[in-house]
């Protein structure tokens, strides 16, 4: 266990501050290529609960590859029609001449 915390210890001292910026902008990049379906699906005007299941199987299933092409279609080409997201006005009825 000395030796390894001996190793930890080196490799800590020997790092500089440029090179834990850069690793830390690569694990959000990373982070945001993973969870790139569920920032398309939220981006593209996808309902909030359809966002909400996007996100859940991106992160239960994005990691076989298969799963996150599979996530990245349905977040661009499932989302709702136009029609779907306008409110509905009431019909009202007129007779023509009178208006």
């Amino acid at each position: 266990m000395g030796m390894l915390a001996a190793k930890i210890s080196e490799i800590w001292n020997n790092l500089s501050g440029i090179s834990v910026l850069l690793a830390l902008v690569a694990v959000v990049f990373a982070l945001a290529i993973y969870f790139l379906p569920t920032i398309l699906a939220a981006a593209v005007g996808n309902a909030t609960r359809r966002v909400a299941v996007i996100a859940a199987l991106n992160l239960l299933f994005a990691w076989t590859g298969l799963g996150w092409f599979a996530l990245v279609g349905w977040a661009i080409l499932g989302r709702p029609r136009e029609s779907d997201d306008t409110e509905l006005t009431p019909f009202v009825h007129t007779t023509p001449g009178t208006g």
